[in-house]
């Protein structure tokens, strides 16, 4: 919903969403597959993502 409604995106096109939490410790990658969506989670246990 984040992509279609607020970045007023097409979440099915070949495009790579990533979103990165407040505290720049988590990040997820989001794109479409043939199959279906692809997410790619991480998280950071002591540093922070620039």
């Amino acid at each position: 919903m984040i992509v279609a409604d607020i970045l007023e995106m097409d979440p099915l096109s070949e495009a790579w969403f990533t979103f990165c939490s407040r505290g720049r410790d988590k990040l997820k990658i989001l794109f479409w597959d043939t199959n279906g969506f692809w997410r790619y989670y991480h998280r950071l246990e002591k540093s922070r993502f620039k």
